[in-house]
This record gives C-alpha cells, structure tokens and sequence, in this order.
C-alpha cells in the first residue's frame, strides 16, 4: 500500500477503491471494532453477499486484531445461527437485507451501508502475532455436528509466501489471490490444499520426503 497508494485494489462492478482508500476505510473499521472492546483471540461474524466490502470488512476486522468468521448467505439459518453461538461473536458485520437469516442474534451490528459514515479513530491497534487467530471455518457438518477450524495468522503467511515463490506470483497477482482467499471458507479450503499439493510435489521431486 506504501508503494502504490494510487493504484487500484478492489474492483466490483462499476466501484474502484485505491489501497489507500481501502488503508482509510479498513481503519474506521477497526476503530468501531476496537471501540466494542473486542481485540486479539474474539471473533467478528461477517454476513454480506459477495461485493466490494467482502474484502474490504475482513481486513478491517483482523487490522482490530480481532478474527473473522465468514457466513455464507446461502447457508441456511439454524447452521448460521450455530456458527455465530459457537464462535461467541457479539458483533456483526452485514448487508441489512441479509438480517432476516439471524432473527435470533441479539449483539452488535454494523450494517454494510453505514460503513462509509463510521468516524475516524485514533485507536491504537496491537501488531499481529504469527500465533493470533485470523480466521473460523466450518466443516459442512454432512457426517454429524459441524466442526470448526480454526486458523491462526501464521498459517496464512506461509501459504502466501510458499505460493507466491512456487508460482512466481507478482506482488499484484499475490495481493488479489490473497483477496479471493480472505472471502470465504471455500477459498480458505483452496488455498490449504494447493499448498499441500504443491509442497508434497516439490518434496518428492527433490528427495527431501523423509519418512
């Protein structure tokens, strides 16, 4: 973002935000995160349809320091109603016409169209730790109760930068892969296992599988 402030970093449809739009943007955000004393190690459910702040109310949610569980809007209600209970989110982040899947959650909200008024904050945010929590994914619970899966920062630093040398990714190829992986478990399932491919492959062909 340094670098290239200007350039573009988030396209959907006919709406563009530069990384420094997006640096300002994902701040406010954090700023009302941090404002409901949530931090490192709590969790902040997200439920919005796919569009330009899917990216954009992930990132504000981890720059917090807090983790992010996405919820898929086509999910039906009593399974996001469990995801929301069993990760003790008490904010949420959502398109106000999706409100209607959680009829029973009583916490926070922070709709998707009041995004743009949040004021700016001076909060100060604690710098992330390889070990702190990033994201909740959930199992599809096809053999019994869902399972969650819990990520922590480190697991995605080591995808990114495993994938990026293997592929030979440029900074803007890695930056929108990274964007497609913070939207939604599927993409998280992706992504771990590319890599896992892709490290067995290398392992194999250069002697180094020990077994």
């Amino acid at each position: 973002m340094q670098k290239t402030p200007d350039k573009t970093a988030v396209v959907y449809k006919e709406k563009k935000f530069t990384y420094a739009e997006i640096d300002e943007i994902t701040d406010r955000i954090a700023g009302y995160v941090h404002s409901k004393g949530i931090g490192k190690e709590e969790v902040v459910s997200i439920l919005i349809p796919r569009c330009e702040y899917m990216p954009i109310a992930s990132i504000g949610v981890l720059k917090s320091g807090a983790a992010y569980q996405p919820l898929d809007p086509s999910y039906p209600p009593e399974r996001l109603q469990f995801m929301i209970n069993d990760a003790n989110a008490t904010l949420l982040i959502a398109d106000e016409n999706l409100l209607e899947l959680l009829p029973d959650y009583s916490g926070d909200i922070l709709l998707t169209k009041d995004i743009p008024n949040l004021p700016k904050s001076d909060a100060v945010f604690a710098k992330p730790s390889p070990d702190d929590l990033f994201i909740l994914i959930y199992t599809s619970g096809s053999t019994g109760t869902q399972r969650v899966l819990c990520l922590n920062t480190k697991m995605f630093v080591h995808s990114a930068i495993f994938i990026s040398e293997t592929l030979t990714l440029t900074n803007t190829a890695l930056f929108r892969h990274m964007q497609a992986t913070v939207l939604t478990p599927a993409s998280v399932k992706c992504i771990l296992r590319l890599s896992a491919v892709l490290s067995f492959t290398l392992l194999r062909r250069t002697s180094d599988l020990t077994l």
